[in-house]
């Protein structure tokens, strides 16, 4: 399989199973998490700290690899820029990762995922290869109960950073 990059960093991987979801926020040949399909889920689409952004975000109370990460937080948008770093420096420390060590992209991604979505399981539809988008969209409606799609939907997608104030 090839490696996903951008700006020479390992982008988000997502594979669908007979037994769940397979995640990596940093593919770099192994998928890290996993979320079974048993397990309650929802998704949502948020818009990324680039007000012209927007992610897919997977929302579940247990996935599995995570280490000492926890599997979501509750955000309340739109924060401010200091509160997710001050999160995402939180979440490094609770968690140990070092954010210089290069064995730990993944574990650094999903510390920046959660910090800034609220969920370690995020995606850039602008980068997504693979399957078509539909197929996916299909069998995850199918998997979960509607509970979870690929697409946007019609409800305006929230900012997750306050937009800076000009004087």
């Amino acid at each position: 399989m090839a490696r996903l990059r951008w700006r020479n960093k390992p982008l988000p991987a997502l594979r669908l199973t007979d037994s769940g979801m397979d995640y990596s926020p940093a593919y770099a040949g192994v998928f890290t998490l996993h979320v079974e399909w048993a397990v309650p889920m929802h998704s949502a689409w948020l818009r990324g700290p680039d007000p012209g952004s927007f992610y897919w975000c997977l929302y579940a109370p247990v996935i599995e690899g995570l280490g000492d990460l926890p599997p979501y937080i509750d955000r309340d948008y739109p924060m401010e820029a200091s509160e997710v770093a001050a999160d995402y420096q939180s979440l490094l420390r609770q968690a140990c990762i070092d954010k210089r060590a290069p064995g730990q992209a993944a574990e650094r991604a999903a510390a920046v995922h959660l910090a800034f979505y609220g969920t370690p399981v995020v995606l850039n539809p602008y980068h997504a290869a693979g399957s078509p988008k539909a197929a996916i969209d299909e069998r995850l409606r199918e998997r979960t109960g509607g509970t979870c799609s690929m697409t946007p939907g019609t409800e305006p997608l929230k900012n997750i950073i306050r937009p800076p104030t000009f004087w």
